[in-house]
């Protein structure tokens, strides 16, 4: 099983509830909750929409890409070497009550043959004004996936304004990066809150001459600088691949044979050293995987967001399953989980996150092996993990139960995400499979040396 590498870059956010939200009479707070609660679920209720793949003309590929809530348009070539994302009324307002948007692009990067990918800059901006008791929150966080390896890097970032109005900014950095085809995950969350007398709003919005929205910009480096772009900008630098790199790529065959498109069921596949097969999403929030050059299922889960506006709890889960079968001459040693997210809570409000892991022998349905995710939160991200280890075993059965819990009180808003997933496989080769590779070895040995 290859190693991985998991790397949080750690911003320090404070949540806080301003006093006046304290001092509000209770009945004017209960008489807001059906607003607050309408406020979500109008633009929770728009359809998951997929965009046509970009290509430039020096061969960058933008692929695979969608927008949850359509606040975000599609793609178009705004130069050379990159690609433009216009908003389309990101806008937060409320006067009075709670209003929260949010949105999750998902697209693929892929560098030119020859060439990688360096590091990621995304630069946010927008306008707000949040005047008398009011107040205004703008999060955002990427999570970079290396396809080839599924190694992972993830940035974020969370601004909240209060009593003020003016402009807006936030950044998302990645770096330290040398891969060729990377997944991208990006969620921004708007947060606009107003009680008697006071007014909010906050947007991701076009500033002067630029395009607007997030502007991806892809670089070949002379010195190797970054340069941040006017509204939102992913900048990518290439270089060259290591030959010993491009060597290892093609002496792994992967087939993949997906019978089904995202949140459908059975999904299969099959690589050298496992096939898989009966693949299903209860109700397609994780949808279906891809698979690295090596053993590992990479998720990007759509719409997989708990929110709660002065509900109490409102809990959102899906069950992940398939089976999964060695092939002849390999034994399925270990299976390991690592799930990405984002959160937001205030005073009075909570977020959970659970989930368990349940393996079952298929030679031997009474060998059962179950692990809870682990996890932990640094506002405004959330990340878990787990690991079943000593299975040793040809078939298996894999079904992961996920739920996120959002909980607020009266006045106050929580919401919860899981915007990445990733399931790792470890094999090994049968005994008898090592001991005859070992046989082959002492044989040609021993030729070589008459």
């Amino acid at each position: 099983m290859n190693e991985k590498r998991y790397c949080m870059h750690t911003r320090t956010f404070s949540t806080r509830i301003p006093r006046f939200l304290l001092r509000l009479p209770t009945l004017f707070l209960l008489s807001l909750i059906p607003l607050l609660q309408s406020a979500f679920f109008v633009s929770n209720a728009q359809a998951v929409i997929y965009w046509n793949d970009v290509t430039t003309d020096s061969g960058i590929k933008l692929q695979n890409g969608s927008s949850d809530y359509e606040f975000f348009g599609q793609p178009t070539l705004a130069g050379e070497n990159s690609f433009n994302f216009p908003p389309e009324d990101f806008v937060a307002e409320s006067p009075p009550g709670i209003q929260y948007v949010r949105e999750n692009l998902h697209f693929d990067i892929t560098a030119p043959i020859g060439q990688n990918i360096l590091g990621i800059v995304i630069s946010d901006y927008g306008q707000y004004s949040a005047e008398g008791s009011a107040i205004v929150y703008a999060m955002g966080n990427i999570t970079v996936t290396n396809l080839d390896t599924a190694e992972q890097q993830i940035d974020f970032f969370a601004k909240n304004y209060a009593g003020s109005s003016g402009s807006w900014d936030g950044q998302l950095v990645i770096t330290g990066i040398e891969w060729s085809r990377i997944q991208v995950v990006i969620s921004n969350t708007l947060v606009a809150y107003a009680s008697p007398g006071g007014s909010s709003f906050i947007e991701i919005n076009e500033l002067g001459a630029s395009a607007g929205g997030i502007n991806i910009e892809i670089l070949i480096p002379e010195p190797a600088t970054v340069t941040i772009f006017a509204f939102g900008s992913l900048v990518f630098f290439l270089t060259k691949k290591h030959p010993k790199a491009v060597v290892s790529l093609i002496a792994i065959g992967i087939c993949l044979v997906f019978t089904s498109d995202a949140g459908a069921v059975g999904w299969s596949g099959s690589t050298d050293y496992f096939s898989w097969e009966n693949g299903q999403s209860e109700f397609g929030l994780f949808g279906v995987p891809r698979i690295d050059n090596f053993s590992t299922f990479i998720f990007s889960p759509s719409k997989f967001d708990a929110v709660s506006i002065g509900m109490g709890s409102v809990d959102v889960y899906d069950v992940l399953e398939f089976d999964l079968i060695a092939e002849t001459g390999y034994t399925i040693t270990d299976i390991s989980i690592i799930a990405i997210g984002d959160l937001f809570s205030i005073a009075f409000s909570s977020v959970d996150v659970i989930g368990t892991l349940t393996v079952t022998d298929l030679d031997n349905s009474s060998n059962i092996f179950d692990e809870d995710l682990d996890t932990a939160q640094t506002n405004p991200v959330w990340n878990g993990s787990l690991s079943i280890s000593s299975l040793n075993c040809n078939a298996i059965h894999i079904e992961m139960f996920s739920k996120l819990t959002a909980y607020a009180e009266n006045f106050t808003i929580a919401s919860v995400s899981q915007t990445a997933f990733q399931i790792s496989v470890g094999v090994v080769p049968e005994p008898a499979t090592v001991a005859l590779l070992a046989l082959g070895s002492i044989v040609f040995i021993g030729k070589k040396s008459k």
